[in-house]
């Protein structure tokens, strides 16, 4: 069985491995503020559910215990006073899990900061490997055309003026595809060194 590697499955399509990694973890502090923003909202409706109990139990309390129903009173009582303890330790659970949840988005932050710093030179070869490979397809796309262009005005026994135009054109578009194979090897070499580097 051989192992998978990370730098050689994660480029994906159209080169955008690199991107789908970058927005998650950006989006990762937008979810963990959005998960302490949930969690402070919880404390304070459970905090609020704590007092209720306490003035409830209180009032448990101001009740005459008299009758068949003294007991009930005393075991409803105590069962509110432990409920209201449960959910002020719940309270404080949440608090200190807040408070870690703010240390864990300050250093997402801080790392988020440093990738994109030490990772600029890989985002610019991604960047670029994008552009250049638009750029190809579009060149390649024109040399075609004045290929078919050429051929036909030549099938068409066109004038030697029209044909003369046409090759010129032909040359110019022949150049400009060479030139942009020739970039594109060099491009494509410096993302996949760039890729694998970041990627180890």
């Amino acid at each position: 069985m051989t192992s998978t590697s990370f730098a050689d499955n994660f480029w994906g399509p159209k080169n955008n491995g690199y991107f789908a990694l970058y927005h998650n973890m950006k989006h990762g502090q937008t979810s963990t503020k959005e998960l302490t923003d949930f969690l402070r909202e919880s404390c304070t409706v459970e905090e609020g559910y704590s007092k209720l109990l306490a003035k409830l139990s209180k009032l448990a309390v101001n009740t005459p215990q008299v009758g068949t129903f003294g007991p009930f009173w005393g075991l409803l009582k105590s069962l509110i006073e432990k409920l209201a303890q449960l959910q002020m330790q719940l309270v404080h659970t949440w608090s200190d899990l807040i408070k870690d949840m703010v240390r864990y988005s300050e250093e997402q932050h801080k790392r988020h900061k440093q990738m994109k710093e030490s990772e600029q030179g890989t985002l610019d070869a991604v960047q670029s490997i994008q552009q250049t490979t638009t750029a190809l397809h579009k060149a390649k796309e024109i040399y075609h055309t004045r290929c078919h262009e050429l051929e036909r005005l030549k099938r068409d026994n066109a004038s030697a003026k029209d044909i003369e135009k046409a090759e010129g054109k032909y040359k110019k578009a022949l150049d400009e595809y060479k030139g942009l194979v020739e970039k594109f090897k060099d491009v494509r070499n410096e993302f996949e060194e760039k890729m694998i580097g970041s990627c180890h």
